[in-house]
C-alpha cells in the first residue's frame, strides 16, 4: 500500500523534522540522476522503459508528483537541493565551468550555508558522496562527508575515467555508473552498524552518449520510444545539442543510461535487503532538473526567467 505523507515523514531522522522525538536514527540513502525528464520512467506512465527499481521504490513508497527543480541547470539546482535555498539565494544561477568546479582557482560555493548533510553529519551519522558533486572543489570531501568518490566536474565520458576516491586518483576501466554503485556498496559495508547517510548522484543520463553497457541497451533495441515527446526544436538549443534532437540512436543511449543508474539503484537496495536495514532506512530517488537533449523539453537549458526555468523533476521515496 503507497505510503501516506504522513507515514511517510515519520521515517526521516529526527534531526531533519522539527519537534520529533529521537527515538531512533533512521538511515537515509538519496539517489539522484541527471538530466532525466519525469516522462522517462515506467512509474511515471512509461511503458517503453526499463525502470523496475525506481517504479517498486514508486509502488511500495510515495511519489511526488508535483516536485518541480527550480531550475533547468545543474549546479545551481544541486545548491537548492543541499541548501534549502533557491538560486538567487544561495548565489549560483548558472553551470559551474571546470575551473570553478576543481582545481587550483576553485572554491567551495557551499561555504557559509547550512546543508541538510551537514546537519545529519553533526547528529552522529557517517556520510558519503558517490558521484557527480559539481558544486566547487570537487576532489575534496567536504560538508560532513567522511567517504568520498567523484569525477571532478559536470560530465565527461562514461567509459575508462578517473575517479578521485577518499583523496586518491583512481583510474577506473569500464563503466562510470557501475564504479559508483560499487562505492556506493562499499560505503555501506563500512557503515552498516552506525547511523548512516548516502547521496548517490549518477552522471546519467546526463551527455555525452558514446558508452553504455549492452545489457542496458537491450531492452530498447525494438523501442519505438512513444513516451518522447515529438516537438519541434527549441530556438535556444544549443549547437551541440541539436545534434540529438528526435534521432533514434541518442533516444536509445539515453534510455539505456537510465535504466544503468537503475540497475545500480537495485544493488544498494538489494543490499539493504540482504543486511536487513532496509526497514529503518528511507529511501529517495531524485532527479536534479528535469530535461534531455534528445527533445526539446528543457534541451535549451535556458538560465533567463521563463516556463523553461521551473521544470518537472520525477521523485519516489520509500
Amino acid at each position: 500500500m503507497p505510503l501516506s505523507r504522513r507515514s511517510l515523514l515519520s521515517t526521516l531522522p529526527a534531526v531533519l523534522v522539527p519537534g520529533r522525538a529521537a527515538t531512533r536514527k533512521t538511515n537515509v540513502v538519496m539517489f539522484m540522476t541527471d538530466d532525466h525528464g519525469a516522462w522517462t520512467l515506467g512509474c511515471y506512465g512509461c511503458p517503453d522503459m526499463h525502470t523496475p527499481n525506481v517504479d517498486a521504490l514508486a509502488t511500495g513508497g510515495a511519489r511526488f508528483t508535483r516536485a518541480f527543480a527550480c531550475t533547468p541547470v545543474c549546479s545551481p539546482s544541486r545548491m537548492s537541493y543541499m541548501t534549502g535555498k533557491i538560486p538567487s539565494q544561495h548565489g549560483v544561477q548558472d553551470w559551474l565551468r571546470p575551473e570553478d568546479s576543481f582545481g587550483a582557482d576553485t572554491r567551495r560555493w557551499l561555504s557559509g550555508h547550512t546543508t541538510y548533510a551537514r546537519l545529519l553529519a553533526d547528529a552522529g551519522y557517517r556520510s558519503g558522496m558517490v558521484g557527480k558533486w559539481h558544486m566547487g572543489d570537487d576532489e575534496k570531501a567536504q560538508e560532513g562527508f567522511q567517504y568520498w568518490a567523484t569525477v571532478p566536474g559536470g560530465g565527461g565520458p562514461f567509459k575508462d575515467v578517473e575517479f578521485v576516491k577518499n583523496g586518491e586518483k583512481v583510474r577506473v576501466p569500464g563503466f562510470k555508473e557501475d564504479f559508483i554503485g560499487d562505492c556506493a556498496l562499499e560505503f555501506l559495508s563500512q557503515s552498516s552498524t552506525q547511523p548512516f547517510f548516502l547521496l548517490v548522484p549518477f552522471y546519467a543520463p546526463h551527455t555525452p552518449y558514446t558508452y553504455q553497457p549492452n545489457q542496458d541497451r537491450a531492452p530498447y533495441k525494438n523501442s519505438a520510444f512513444t513516451c518522447f515527446p515529438r516537438t519541434p526544436r527549441h530556438p535556444w538549443q544549443t549547437q551541440t545539442n541539436k545534434q540529438y534532437h528526435l534521432e533514434q540512436e541518442a533516444m536509445r543511449s539515453y534510455s539505456a543510461l537510465i535504466t544503468a543508474a537503475d540497475r545500480n539503484v537495485g544493488r544498494v537496495l538489494q543490499f539493504l535487503d540482504d543486511k536487513k536495514l532496509r526497514q529503518n532506512t528511507s529511501v529517495v530517488f531524485r532527479q536534479t532538473k528535469a530535461g534531455t537533449p534528445a527533445t526539446t523539453e528543457c534541451g535549451a537549458k535556458a538560465t533567463a526567467p521563463g516556463p523553461s526555468t521551473c521544470t518537472r523533476s520525477p521523485s519516489a521515496s520509500l
